[in-house]
């Protein structure tokens, strides 16, 4: 219920059209109906949830047929990031068949609905800018757009090549069971999480181009929110928890794990001073894996 409060509250406070909100909770309550609880299935969550994301941007497009360019880049950008990660994020469940974090919220109805109604709310919350760009008036392309796609590219690059590194050192026999510490692993924890928000944070600067009252600054929520989740929720404890009890008691993860969960100093420092091949460019690019981490 506060799902729908909050997403019914944004809609009102910004003057977002109804069919968002009932895109966004309407199909995740469809497949949960129709599969994920009938059949106690975790396996079409995270397809549900590109599926859903795919579909507020579409009809955000189609809201007015003149397009600006700032929202064909912007909803182009949503679709390219959606797109990579749904079908990164399928193909892990295809051939793992269960997720445990499932496991325990399956056995009943309303704990297991909880995790497709906060999807819908994440999917709400994180096409903020995209859905406000689009039932928004054009001003001109300028400054802040600019600034904002080079953001999402660079942040784009940064997942795109963390994950085809990560993806690589699991794909290594020899590194089976072991905690990855090279290529931009060596400077941050989690920088795939690092280009993750980045993304976001690059489409609600470029939405800033629109912004003329102060409640479409409530845009923000969506890269907030984002890092909340990925930072102090969903992605760095339950991964670092996990790493801990595996590797907790090895000197060498110990020294790993001394460093900040986002060095971007040293991030920095290695995006200015090593070069990234073309050819690893390339692999990282086609490597369709986006979420974790250090756990192989």
């Amino acid at each position: 219920m506060m799902a729908l409060a909050v997403v019914g509250a944004l809609t009102k406070c910004l003057d977002l059209p109804v069919i968002f909100g009932v895109i966004a909770f309407g199909l995740q309550w469809g497949f949960f109906l129709l599969q994920g609880w009938p059949q106690r299935s975790e396996v079409l969550y995270d397809a549900s949830g590109s599926l859903t994301h795919l579909s507020i941007v579409l009809a955000a497009l189609l809201h007015d047929p003149l397009r600006s360019p700032r929202q064909i880049f912007l909803s182009i950008f949503a679709v390219v990031w959606c797109t990579r990660l749904g079908t990164f994020l399928f193909n892990r469940i295809s051939q793992d068949s269960k997720d445990s974090r499932f496991t325990e919220l399956k056995q009943n109805f309303w704990s297991f609905s909880v995790a497709w109604n906060l999807q819908g709310l994440w999917v709400f919350l994180l096409e903020l800018p995209v859905m406000m760009v689009n039932t928004s008036p054009q001003p001109p392309t300028g400054l802040w757009d600019v600034v904002g796609w080079c953001l999402w590219c660079t942040g784009f690059l940064v997942e795109a090549v963390a994950d085809g590194q990560k993806f690589a050192f699991r794909g290594n026999p020899s590194n089976r069971g072991r905690f990855i510490t090279t290529g931009l692993w060596r400077y941050s924890r989690h920088p795939n999480y690092f280009g993750e928000i980045l993304m976001w944070v690059g489409l609600c600067t470029s939405f800033t181009s629109c912004v003329t009252s102060a409640a479409q600054l409530l845009a923000w929520i969506s890269p907030a929110f984002n890092a909340i989740l990925l930072v102090y929720v969903s992605g760095v404890p339950l991964l670092e928890k996990a790493g801990a009890s595996k590797w907790g008691q090895e000197p060498e993860y110990q020294h790993y794990m001394e460093d900040p969960v986002w060095s971007f100093m040293r991030f920095m420092r290695f995006m200015r001073f090593r070069e990234i091949h073309s050819s690893e460019f390339i692999k990282a690019t086609c490597a369709l894996q986006s979420s974790p981490p250090e756990l192989s």
